[in-house]
């Protein structure tokens, strides 16, 4: 089996990126011109979340193989996130394919049971693996939907404030000020002098996003 899951990776990787070259170099016209809502939907969600996307849609399959490849590159993904997220991301299913594959043909042969137990594990490793990852990308994006429809909207820069800087986002004209806290799934800040605010307006005439304090990994 081990013979077979590298065969097969790399055959599966090299096709995935076969296809994503041809998306980038002709495919942009002809999805532009037939691809639907969802599949507009689904090139802007993997266009903006790169490797995660990349990895997620290989755990559970939202499309066509040849549909991913080719919308990814498409898409402003880069071609080193979209060939890293293939790379793990086909892993469980490949393995799953090679080793269960052994498994069943032991079990057929009287192999006993544990071949059978070890299927079953590797299906719900699988699943619950796809199904994880994919829970955490909708919440991501309906986090990001919801502050873009707080802030009014994109912003032309993002400026991140570090120590003592704080006070710049005082300057920001008609601000919306949003807590970090009030942010789904992002990270406050605990160091004296990050008031933890992300401030939205205008400054110096374009439309900017100050996030007054920033988080540290340390914390």
């Amino acid at each position: 089996p081990w013979t077979g899951f590298a065969y097969s990776w790399i055959g599966t990787l090299v096709s995935s990126l076969v296809g994503f070259w041809l998306g980038r170099a002709y495919g942009a016209r002809i999805l532009r011109e037939f691809a639907s809502e969802g599949v507009n939907k689904f090139m802007r969600m993997i266009g903006k979340n790169g490797f995660m996307a990349s990895l997620i849609v290989r755990l559970v399959p939202s499309a066509p193989f040849i549909v991913v490849n080719m919308a990814a590159g498409v898409t402003p993904m880069r071609l080193r996130d979209f060939a890293a997220g293939t790379a793990i991301g086909i892993v469980p299913k490949i393995a799953l394919t090679a080793f269960a594959g052994n498994s069943i043909v032991q079990a057929m042969k009287g192999g006993g049971k544990q071949h059978i137990v070890m299927i079953v594990l590797a299906i719900v490793i699988w699943l619950g693996m796809g199904l994880l990852s994919r829970a955490w990308l909708k919440r991501r994006e309906a986090a990001a939907e919801a502050l873009l429809a707080r802030i009014g909207g994109p912003v032309d820069v993002a400026i991140v404030l570090g120590t003592g800087l704080g006070a710049i986002a005082e300057a920001v004209e008609g601000p919306t000020v949003v807590p970090y806290a009030e942010i789904p799934g992002f990270p406050g800040t605990g160091v004296s002098g990050h008031a933890g605010r992300l401030v939205v307006g205008r400054l110096a005439g374009r439309r900017v996003a100050v996030m007054q304090g920033r988080a540290h990994y340390y914390e």
